[in-house]
């Protein structure tokens, strides 16, 4: 599972820490983003519209012409309308990819909300709180602040694994970016998510998680 872990969709992970490495570049050079700081700053009110050549699409999975929406929002659009809609199709069959539409199928039928995609788009980009979707959220928060920092080739399963923490009170790691990104953005998250605590890798592990567990329960 260790070596399964290590070269899966590895390719891709490249890919992603390639594209914020030339993001960043261009961020930085025309000030967009000088630091950790102005990237925790730009998490507030931080609002989008389709480019041009894209307002079709969008307008055909509910955005409203003319208007902004919060930036989070249309990343989390083009994220779930490929998880849904792309990554399994037909609707009865997994495929590589296809998460999102396995867990959301066990909710809802997948067909009817296909046919509907312009009244599930709009309920996610102007009717639902955060606070509902704070997964949605996070992915994005963790993508821009990992622009401000030395870039990783681990960055997209951090981004991964950091949808998770909403379900935890503690998480340890012996990543010291990670926990600095986490800990930034934990002040602005629209629900609280797990204290991100860093851990020495060279002390004694054991003794210090059961530590920090029983000083959480105290």
């Amino acid at each position: 599972m260790i070596d399964y872990a290590k070269g899966h969709a590895i390719e891709a992970r490249a890919g992603i820490s390639q594209h914020q490495r030339e993001q960043s570049a261009r961020w930085r050079d025309e000030g967009f983003l000088r630091g950790l700081a102005d990237a925790v700053a730009r998490l507030d009110g931080a609002v989008g519209f389709p480019q041009p050549e894209d307002e079709t699409w969008f307008q055909s999975q509910g955005w409203r012409p003319g208007t902004h929406v919060e930036a989070w929002r249309l990343e989390a659009l083009q994220h779930i309308h490929r998880g849904l809609f792309i990554a399994k199709r037909p609707y009865a069959e997994p495929t590589a990819g296809s998460a999102y539409a396995d867990w959301f199928e066990t909710f809802v039928d997948l067909k009817v909300v296909s046919a509907k995609r312009a009244e599930f788009g709009e309920l996610l980009l102007y009717e639902m709180a955060a606070t509902a979707i704070p997964r949605a959220w996070m992915r994005w928060a963790i993508g821009l602040v990992q622009h401000a920092v030395k870039i990783s080739s681990g960055n997209a399963v951090d981004a991964q694994l950091s949808t998770y923490l909403y379900d935890a009170d503690l998480f340890v790691t012996s990543d010291k970016r990670f926990q600095k990104l986490l800990e930034s953005i934990h002040p602005k998250s629209p629900r609280s998510f797990a204290i991100p605590v860093y851990l020495n890798p060279a002390g004694d592990l054991c003794s210090d998680i059961e530590e920090l567990v029983e000083g959480a329960v105290r």
